[in-house]
């Protein structure tokens, strides 16, 4: 016991520790899509809507709750690994800084003692990102570091109607945590916005930040349906929102006619304002189970991207001259697609100690050519899992998973960045992986 209780506190703080420190980083594709709810969903490719039989319920399908069999902990992290490459027609090629980013997770469940309920809370990073590009890197002008996590905290509930169908519900906070967006602005563009002819073209490049957080509520509903005992059915619909996200925008290094007459200096500093769109996402799951030790399941999902039609940034700054050069390229146009994601997953308990998972899927892109920046190498992406449970006792049991992907090179040729004379035509290309570790514990009443 003692064994036990140390391992979950050690487990506990890693979680604690990356929740305040986290930095979510999307897979590349599906716009910032980035769910990594546990180490065993890892494992298995995320294809859990239907069969999902832990305390993850709660973000899968909360109309499984009630088939959890006892009460439930998942606690643990996801390390992200991923190389951007950008290949310029030009010739010109760079690679993005690649930062290793940390993802936690946490889901409890219980039953309560009641025969048909079952009740979760989940906390995860389902949507974020993290791309750095280096201060003398051809897509400077367009972005430098990009960072975006949002999590969810989800509490949820179940009721299994009959033996055959359940239904289920939850709410669900949206927290965008620690907006961060930069990128540098040529001095010579700067000057010249404000007064044509005013650059001599020896000025400095200005760094340009925009930082922020919010939050907003959405909620999921979800049902599971049994046919026979080999056939599993499963829906999910989660709510997104549209999160007012308040911060700050700073430019340092101001220089020129911009820091004497109209900056007034080399720093600036005004608040600022602007929308996260979490997109509606529906989920459908089919599970078979040949016997009782083995689960093969598909799933599919769709994400509704297209909300996000624009970035519009709103700054506090009342100053007329000073609007009109921080709204020089303000808004600016998204126009961003719904995307369906596909992927199939299997789990097979060997024997008391072990269980072995495997998976593959397929994630869409959702940002068109038109409107791509390298802020979001929004690419396709082919995921190959791997995973493995190990039972340490009757009620603790450690995941272990690794999700490797790749995908293929995207061309783009659009007129991003062309007006300030920085155009990013080329070619990107990312691989790398997920790789994740979890500790499931039962405890108190099992029933």
């Amino acid at each position: 016991m003692g064994f036990k209780k140390s391992f979950l506190t050690a487990l506990l703080g890693v979680f604690t520790a990356s929740l305040m420190a986290s930095s979510a980083w999307a897979v590349n594709s599906g716009s910032y899509a980035n769910q990594v709810p546990s180490a065993r969903a890892m494992g298995r490719a995320n294809t859990m809507v239907a069969s999902v039989d832990d305390a993850t319920a709660v973000t899968f399908n909360a109309a499984r709750l009630p088939m959890v069999p006892a009460n439930n902990l998942s606690v643990g992290v996801a390390f992200q690994d991923i190389n951007t490459k950008y290949e310029g027609f030009n010739g010109v090629t760079d690679e993005a800084d690649n930062n290793l980013a940390v993802t936690p997770n946490f889901h409890i469940s219980s039953k309560l003692n009641q025969e048909k309920w079952g009740f979760g809370l989940g906390i995860n990073v389902p949507w974020g990102l993290a791309t750095n590009w280096t201060k003398s890197s051809p897509l400077k002008y367009l972005a430098t570091e990009t960072n975006l996590a949002v999590f969810n905290i989800n509490p949820s509930v179940g009721y299994q109607i009959n033996d055959s169908l359940s239904v289920g519900g939850g709410v669900d906070y949206y927290w965008v945590k620690d907006v961060t967006m930069k990128k540098q602005i040529s001095g010579v563009v700067l000057n010249e916005s404000i007064i044509t002819g005013s650059a001599t073209g020896t000025e400095q490049e200005t760094q340009q930040k925009l930082t922020g957080d919010g939050a907003a509520l959405g909620w999921d509903i979800g049902l599971a349906y049994k046919l026979m005992e080999k056939h599993l059915f499963g829906i999910t619909f989660r709510r997104g929102a549209a999160v007012e996200v308040e911060g700050e925008l700073e430019f340092n290094n101001i220089n020129g006619t911009a820091a004497t007459t109209v900056f007034g200096g080399p720093k600036y500093t005004t608040g600022a304002e602007a929308t996260v769109y979490v997109p509606n996402q529906l989920m459908f799951g089919y599970a078979f189970k040949p016997t009782e030790k083995w689960v093969i399941e598909a799933d599919a999902e769709w994400q509704e991207w297209s909300v996000s039609r624009d970035q519009n940034v709103k700054f506090d700054d009342p100053d007329p001259v000073r609007q009109a050069v921080l709204n020089a390229d303000n808004p600016t146009l998204k126009d961003w697609h719904d995307a369906w994601s596909f992927g199939i997953g299997t789990e097979y308990i060997l024997n008391k100690k072990w269980a072995l998972r495997g998976g593959y899927s397929y994630l869409n892109q959702a940002v068109p050519e038109t409107t791509f920046e390298p802020g979001l190498p929004d690419i396709t992406v082919h995921i190959l899992s791997l995973g493995a449970g190990y039972n340490i006792t009757d009620d603790l049991a450690v995941d272990v998973a690794a999700q490797l992907f790749k995908t293929y090179k995207r061309r783009i040729s659009n007129t991003q960045g062309d007006a300030i004379g920085a155009p990013i035509d080329g070619k990107y290309q990312s691989d790398g992986g997920f790789y994740g570790v979890n500790l499931r514990y039962t405890f108190g009443n099992k029933g």
